[in-house]
């Protein structure tokens, strides 16, 4: 009784809490693979996570600018050489999800501006 209640109110669709929560971590600048990772750990369907990741994803210009956002916030206060720069930026993006073609494109073009 109790379970039906819930799916009448849409309480225990997958579909529609894989939403919700991907729209809630992209406020914390998290990137799709820390997020499906997330998703699975919560035991949603690998079908549903691929989809709604897509959905969300799927203008590869907003993780990229993701990405680029949160290098601002994070990164760095002080003065790096580009070694340090990219060494850094790589392992802060890596951690928060980003897949390494946007990581290289983030970071070569910061190498492209020095």
């Amino acid at each position: 009784k109790a379970m039906l209640y819930l799916q009448n109110k849409g309480l225990l669709d997958d579909l529609s809490f894989s939403r919700a929560y991907i729209q809630s971590r992209l406020g914390k600048l998290k990137g799709p693979l820390i997020i499906k990772y997330e998703l699975m750990k919560k035991g949603v369907s690998k079908d549903i996570i691929s989809q709604v990741i897509g959905e969300v994803f799927s203008n590869s210009g907003q993780e990229l600018q993701m990405a680029k956002s949160l290098l601002q916030k994070k990164l760095f206060k002080d003065k790096l050489s580009l070694f340090e720069y990219r060494r850094k930026a790589y392992a802060t993006l890596k951690r928060k999800g980003f897949s390494d073609q946007v990581i290289r494109s983030v970071i070569d073009d910061k190498g492209a501006t020095e």
